[in-house]
């Protein structure tokens, strides 16, 4: 029974790690086109990355995780970071404790040394979400928040962040502002253009820079 349970956690893992376990395969050449495509959308360099989505299960926190690994198949030195604090993915995908991680960083409980993790890919590393500590919501909008990330980013080329939905949580837009620019993520068939508007309009409203949307399941995007 546990062999029969282990099959699909790894099937789903491996998807997951497209770009990792297949660099060569047309889904992996696709990230590295969107990775460029971002350079290109930042006029230049863009230090750090925040994926989001209209609604959950557009494939948000894949596209943040391929992303990640198509810059350290440049060289980059790459933290990818967890901020999805109620719904986390990450530590799942790389088999890692899920604390301490961001939520314990920012509310004065660790340090980014002690939270920050190794994933096992060569200059990626992991900023798990950590547990949910009282408090930890409402900081992901302040100072030390941004602390955080301009200390991670002395130590790392370029920081990728799995934010939570738009239309979602409160906190996606928050978090995205603090990045250099940000990857829309929808999904061809399921997400409607009203949301992707919405999504698109309370962006602007954060002051949230759209680098581009990145159409999921049609293998297609616009920058």
């Amino acid at each position: 029974m546990a062999n029969k349970e282990k099959e699909p956690r790894k099937a789903f893992v491996n998807g997951c790690l497209a770009s990792y376990h297949n660099p060569f395969s047309n889904i992996a050449e696709q990230y590295r086109e969107i990775r460029n495509n971002i350079g290109f959308a930042a006029g230049g360099q863009c230090r750090s990355i925040a994926v989001t989505s209209p609604s959950d299960g557009d494939g948000k926190s894949t596209a943040a995780v391929n992303l990640a690994i198509s810059l350290t198949q440049r060289g980059e030195r790459v933290l990818i970071i967890d901020a999805n604090i109620r719904k986390p993915m990450l530590h799942y995908l790389f088999e890692a404790p899920l604390s301490p991680g961001m939520t314990e960083v920012i509310v004065g409980q660790s340090i980014p040394s002690d939270a920050i993790q190794q994933t096992g890919i060569e200059n990626l590393s992991l900023l798990p979400a950590g547990a949910l500590v009282h408090g930890a919501t409402d900081m992901t909008d302040s100072q030390a928040m941004t602390r955080l990330l301009e200390q991670a980013g002395e130590s790392f080329d370029v920081l990728v962040m799995d934010c939570p939905s738009i239309l979602e949580s409160s906190d996606a837009c928050s978090l995205a502002s603090k990045c250099d620019g940000v990857v829309l993520m929808v999904t061809g068939g399921r997400t409607h253009r009203k949301k992707a508007l919405q999504s698109k309009k309370a962006l602007d409203f954060g002051k949230a820079k759209l680098l581009g949307v990145v159409l999921n399941r049609n293998k297609k995007y616009a920058f």
